[in-house]
């Protein structure tokens, strides 16, 4: 599955996009709540860090927005997310 691309020297704004869209894909894929977890684990124990804020410049709409939600779920420690 390709969760998308990030580079070095990527702003907060390019890591919220990142996580935002990342989330979704597994999300379209059909992974459950525990196995988008352990992919972020990976991708965070890898390198990749979370945004300081979850506000996403994207059209904040249906899954997108659900995505959205999850990641600051993430950013709070909030296990229900």
């Amino acid at each position: 599955m390709r969760l998308g691309t990030l580079h070095a020297g990527a702003t907060d704004e390019d890591l919220t996009d990142f996580w935002v869209r990342a989330i979704y894909a597994m999300r379209k894929r059909g992974l459950d709540e525990d196995e988008r977890r352990a992919v972020v684990s990976l991708l965070m124990r890898e390198g990749v860090p979370l945004p300081s804020t979850a506000d996403w410049a994207g059209a904040p709409i249906g899954a997108m927005a659900e995505a959205a939600a999850e990641l600051g779920g993430l950013l709070q420690g909030d296990p229900a997310r």
